[in-house]
């Protein structure tokens, strides 16, 4: 498609150029210049020398590919959907059409505060509807993600039984179940009565929720895996035939291992979605001695809203040159970190998607105590054995070297280099034992 990130002081674009042959939807043009519309992305039309331009600006948001780079977690997910689910509900309002949405992962952006999701709507004729539409956008998603397995993942399951359901996904009925997914209560125990034998099994508010609002029903008898009451149903089973029936008989398949002195958590290999090996889930037990919680980090927590802009911002971007773009090479291993340069203080770069910005709750290194930058202002990525930065449309923006790099392209690092986000300088350290950095083509 033809769009291209654009810097114009502080604020970030995306840009698409109208192509040949491609008209303008002029009633849908005019509902998206004349009015602001919760969940879409503000748009600008501009006309230059006989080309035409509409942009869209994306300022301290975040690509859903970003976003839910790294383990997803459940807040993200549901936040996410619901996000989704509110800007096609806006659409409607304002009578526009959902096959406008450009509903690709690095085009459909999220405020990582809010969760609110801002959707291009693109108002050309003539382009191909090839894209997918919202229940395959979503569908997508939930399986391409990499799911954090500390949480309980059955949300899972159920947002898959939602995209499976065979009626229309409108805003109205996806809102409502992930709604009700988000409002999930832990099941009371009660206490055991006497004469009692076994706890009566409770109803599970999700599988419940699920059934209202999609009519879903139980599975029947004689389903096979899990059916007979002393037959322990496999997660691998629940997930690909989820329903509020199988959701008891697993829970209560669970507590008669665990009276019957087996482990309470069985391992069981299964492919979380978006992974094709399947991994190993192993449940500590409940008497293991909790590891030591790591040292604080430095964070200030200050005022989170609106990013502190800049006096002066260069309004052109600054081109890098070609053996700084990110390309595909032998790993150079070691361990990443980096040095505040107005603290002195060491960062490691321990996940594979690094995420610094001054959101405590979304980034995995908050600066709280400096009010220009943003709250998801840059990641680094280990690839490949690589090292790359990205800006994610910092309101300051982010620099290599001295360099604005623009939002929308990753750039390698390598040891020594400096990064500066808006007005906080950092350097990059690759920590290797057994050799030095000049025999490695570092630069010292």
């Amino acid at each position: 498609m033809n769009f291209a990130f654009e810097t114009r002081g502080e604020n970030t674009f995306l840009t698409y150029r109208v192509g040949p042959g491609e008209t303008l939807d002029s009633v849908s043009l005019g509902m998206l210049t004349n009015n602001r519309i919760d969940g879409l992305a503000a748009m600008h039309y501009t006309q230059s020398d006989g080309d035409i331009f509409l942009k869209y600006n994306v300022t301290s948001k975040i690509a859903v590919k970003d976003f839910l780079a790294g383990e997803a977690t459940r807040r993200k997910i549901l936040g996410l959907f619901v996000g989704v689910a509110d800007s096609a509900a806006s659409a409607e309002e304002f009578m526009l059409d959902a096959s406008l949405f450009v509903l690709e992962p690095e085009y459909v952006f999220v405020d990582v505060t809010t969760f609110q999701t801002s959707v291009v709507c693109l108002p050309v004729d003539g382009r191909s509807r090839d894209a997918p539409d919202l229940r395959g956008f979503l569908k997508k998603l939930v399986i391409d993600a990499r799911y954090d397995t500390g949480e309980d993942c059955d949300y899972v399951a159920g947002i898959i039984n939602c995209l499976n359901d065979d009626g229309p996904i409108t805003p109205g009925r996806l809102r409502a179940a992930v709604d009700r997914l988000g409002k999930r209560e832990p099941a009371a125990t009660g206490a055991k009565e006497m004469g009692d034998t076994e706890p009566a099994p409770v109803p599970d508010p999700v599988a419940q929720a699920l059934a209202d609002a999609w009519g879903g029903a139980p599975d029947a008898p004689g389903a096979g895996n899990g059916d007979s009451a002393g037959e322990a149903m496999s997660l691998p089973y629940l997930l690909t035939h989820y329903s509020r029936r199988n959701k008891l008989l697993y829970k209560s398949g669970r507590a008669r291992r665990a009276r019957a002195g087996a482990p309470a958590y069985a391992e069981e290999a299964f492919a979380i979605p978006g992974e094709t090996i399947p991994r190993v889930i192993r449940k500590p037990p409940a008497a293991a001695p909790a590891p030591p919680a790591p040292p604080a980090r430095r964070e200030i927590r200050a005022d989170f809203g609106r990013t502190t802009t800049l006096g002066s911002q260069t309004e052109e971007t600054a081109v890098l040159g070609r053996d700084r773009m990110a390309t595909d090479g032998a790993p150079d291993g070691g361990k990443p970190y980096l040095i505040r340069l107005g603290t002195s203080e060491r960062i490691s770069v321990d996940k594979q998607v690094f995420r610094i910005g001054k959101e405590a709750d979304y980034v995995d290194y908050c600066i709280g105590d400096n009010a220009a930058v943003s709250r998801s202002h840059a990641y680094i990525a280990t690839r490949g054995g690589k090292y790359l930065l990205a800006d994610t449309n910092s309101t300051n923006h982010t620099y290599l070297d001295g360099d604005m790099i623009p939002s929308g392209a990753e750039y390698a690092l390598v040891h020594g280099a400096r990064l500066r986000l808006a007005s906080e300088e950092f350097e990059f350290r690759i920590e290797r034992e057994g050799a030095t950095y000049a025999q490695n083509g570092y630069r010292d």
